[in-house]
């Protein structure tokens, strides 16, 4: 345990991996839209502040897909 808390790499890619499940856990208090919602008339729209990532095809939030993904 203690060669581990002596090599930054080891600290941050343990960090980077306690972030990501904390996001999974906690995925509808970071997801700013329901994964499944669908709205035709946005599709493919680019990233904005409402939908970070943009949306696919059918007018789905990408953000909000893959945080409910991590889960």
């Amino acid at each position: 345990m203690k060669k581990l808390i002596k090599d930054p790499i080891a600290v941050i890619t343990i960090g980077v991996i306690l972030l990501v499940m904390l996001v999974g856990l906690f995925a509808p208090l970071f997801a700013s839209h329901d994964p499944l919602e669908q709205d035709i008339l946005n599709k493919y729209s680019k990233p904005t502040w409402e939908h970070p990532f943009g949306t696919d095809n059918l007018g789905r939030c990408i953000y909000s897909r893959i945080v409910y993904g991590v889960r």
